[in-house]
């Protein structure tokens, strides 16, 4: 690439020493944020601390499993009674985690791919405002320090510690939210390729892509792709409006084609889910929004829309850009009020909004170094000058926060206090998937291992299932798993408002557990061992201070054979009736049957043998082998629609939420993923790829030989 090419995407024109200058600023503020977390990432062990030790699973699943088996979405016995893997979460950073893990070890490959969206994002933001900059008619230099000046407000966004929950910053990234991270970046590199895409008809294919990988990394990023068309569309110049809504329709249906793969999956799967809307609870309303790192982004946010409201002297330039920006804080404004009653979690719609002040406050700042008064360019150039220093100054305890977080995620499970107990648990308990699953208290104890999630991940462990997992929406036997959870734990998580939890009631836990498929209970609260010790249904089979494993007394299978026909109920109102007959369950209960018109007699008549169905269980598939075929078998497995039985037998959701099928063979294999629709999106998806870049691979060759030709 030449020096002046180069110039041109930062911004740097003939008068170029206050670009220089505040490029100078952003790239010395983005070293020294980010030079003291390098040695802690390199470690070649996975990463853990809040939810991020469980998202090493589906890195692991895809490599061993997936992959392997040119699946993308496995399905896996892990956790929650059975999940479909990136079905209902966003698959590209686990896909690039997975094949990068195939050159480096997987721990490693881990830690660099979730670290590595925090360092792109002020890259990200920097290049794209500064391209929007110009987009917007701005000059070289009123580019240049647009763009350095909104990679130095984004640091304040990164960095602030409001929160650790809600994505776009560090701490929601060493949280688990790294995947929301990357389709900010993803989301930010597509702001800056849409002006050359728009005005000039260049790119298309990368804004396509682009627009894609945003769509495969986070649906909450993704909603506000409309906005930003709307806005690109309306206040980008150098073309007609009329140019730039049709490349934006090419863009949006290129892309959308692209990743069909998944979001057509993703909608179809939203039947056998559970939603997880949530209102954010806050202790503090104005420190968490808007804490103070975010002070410089918010007051030149202010004074910028009033002083472009009351002083003529910015002109009309300014306001495409700020009505750009606009547009996306009012997007986080509505997601906030409105994403709660769409069954979605309302402050997710946050960070959005905060990076879009950072941007229309640099847009302000660079806007003023060419307003028509010498005075109003005398302010900014101070402002701009001043605020790099006001904003490095105002992350100096957040830093230091950032790197104790970093240090502690990054140096793995092994070097937590805990985890001695929690491999030689893993050892105890250590089996295949075959094997019955293992239930565990909830409780803050946890995080001497790492995290209180730490045993989501006993498959990675010890290579048995469990009932509790990270992904608590990918399937509808999750609130069973939960209220089951909480009979087992003095401080229960109880994550849905809808589906209300127990009290601590160790019996009736285990009796639940049994249904669930469970054998194997670990404890960890005086209240809950203490039940535990005196409750004959258990035995103790190790003591791992601070935690105990107990076995339960007697059997629990993944198959039973229903001997009393159930009970046929319509699908409208079928969750509802499962979770009930959960609650209120006795081993008399009499099992529910969803959508089954009619069920034949003699699957429920008396068998002249007794029954011991059993299953082999691995990833994508389950095989039931019985000695009582043509019965009605319940399968404490979640059910789903895209299940195929290989002689055609027909299954039904069975409650709480199994699979009911009566086998024609004494071995039937049961198949997930074989949806016609799911594979329809995945064939639509590959053959645009193919038929579009081909399209351009042929257009470069043709453009390159008449270059030739001609020359």
């Amino acid at each position: 690439m030449s020096r002046s090419s180069l110039r041109k995407d930062f911004g740097i024109g003939p008068n170029r020493s206050l670009p220089r200058l505040l490029w100078g600023l952003f790239w010395t503020a983005y070293l020294f944020c980010f030079y003291r977390f390098f040695p802690a990432v390199l470690n070649t062990l996975p990463a853990t601390g809040g939810d991020m030790g469980s998202h090493f699973w589906p890195v692991y699943a895809l490599r061993e499993y997936g992959i392997p088996q040119l699946n993308l979405r496995p399905w896996s016995p892990a956790n929650y009674a059975g999940e479909p893997l990136l079905v209902h979460y966003f698959p590209l950073p686990f896909i690039a985690m997975a094949l990068a893990s195939y050159f480096m070890p997987p721990g490693l490959a881990f830690n660099l791919l979730t670290f590595l969206p925090l360092l792109l994002t002020p890259l990200a933001v920097a290049w794209s405002c500064g391209r929007l900059a110009r987009g917007f008619g701005a000059t070289m230099n009123h580019s240049g320090c647009c763009g350095s000046l909104s990679g130095i407000l984004s640091l304040g966004v990164l960095f602030n510690d409001g929160n650790s929950m809600w994505g776009g910053n560090i701490f929601s990234v060493l949280a688990g939210q790294f995947a929301h991270q990357y389709a900010l970046v993803f989301f930010f590199l597509l702001m800056g390729v849409l002006p050359s895409a728009l005005q000039k008809g260049r790119g298309i294919l990368g804004a396509s892509l682009l627009f894609a990988a945003t769509i495969l990394s986070h649906a909450y990023v993704a909603l506000f792709l409309g906005v930003v068309f709307i806005g690109a569309a309306f206040f980008l110049v150098g073309s007609s409006r009329a140019f730039r809504l049709q490349r934006v329709l090419i863009i949006g249906t290129t892309g959308s084609l692209f990743s069909l793969w998944f979001w057509w999956p993703l909608i179809d799967n939203s039947k056998w889910t559970t939603p997880y809307g949530f209102a954010w609870q806050f202790q503090d309303w104005f420190g968490e929004t808007f804490p103070r790192a975010l002070a410089p982004s918010l007051m030149l946010f202010v004074l910028g829309t009033v002083v472009s409201c009351f002083i003529s002297s910015y002109g009309k330039r300014i306001w495409r850009g700020l009505a750009f920006w606009l547009l996306q804080v009012a997007m986080g404004i509505l997601g906030y009020a409105f994403f709660n009653r769409l069954g979605l979690v309302d402050i997710r719609a946050w960070p959005q909004l905060q990076y879009a002040l950072a941007a229309s406050a640099a847009w302000f700042i660079s806007s003023g170094l060419v307003s028509r008064s010498s005075w109003g360019r005398a302010v900014a150039v101070v402002l701009a000058v001043l605020v790099p220093f006001l904003q490095i100054s105002l992350l100096q305890s957040e830093l230091v926060k950032a790197a104790e977080w970093v240090e502690w995620n990054y140096s793995g499970w092994t070097n937590k206090e805990g985890f001695p107990s929690v491999r030689a648990i893993g050892r105890q308990v250590s089996g295949t998937f075959n094997d019955p699953r293992i239930a565990f208290e909830h409780d803050g104890i946890g995080n001497q291992a790492g995290t209180e999630r730490v045993f989501e991940m006993l498959p990675y462990f010890s290579g048995r299932s469990t009932t509790d997992g990270v992904y608590m929406q990918s399937t509808l036997l999750a609130p069973m798993a939960f209220y089951q959870q909480a009979l087992l734990s003095k401080d229960p998580s109880c994550p849905f408002s809808e589906y209300p939890c127990a009290n601590l009631d160790i019996s009736r836990g285990v009796e639940l557990g049994r249904l669930l498929g469970v054998n194997t209970f670990i404890l960890s609260s005086p209240d809950s061992i203490g039940e535990a010790d005196h409750f004959k249904g258990l035995s103790l089979e190790l003591d791992a201070k601070p935690w105990r494993v107990y076995h339960l007394v007697g059997n629990s299978s993944y198959a039973e054979v229903i001997e009393n026909e159930p009970s046929v109920i319509s699908t409208s109102d079928w969750r509802k009736k499962f979770w009930d007959w959960f609650v209120s369950y006795s081993p008399k209960s009499r099992v529910l049957v969803a959508g089954a018109a009619s069920l034949p007699a003699q699957a429920f008549e008396p068998s002249s043998e007794h029954c011991v169905p059993r299953v082999d269980v691995n990833f994508g598939t389950l095989v039931l082998k019985t000695n009582c075929p043509g019965k009605f078998h319940s399968l404490k497995f979640a059910f789903h629609d895209s299940w195929r039985a290989s002689h055609g037998e027909q299954l039904w959701p069975v409650s709480p939420g199994f699979i009911g099928i009566i086998p024609q063979s004494a071995e039937t294999t049961l198949t997930f993923g074989q949806s016609p629709s799911w594979t329809f999106a995945s064939l639509v998806s590959l053959i645009a790829l193919l038929v579009i870049l081909s399209v351009w691979v042929l257009r470069r060759y043709s453009a390159h030989s008449l270059l030739s030709r001609t020359t």
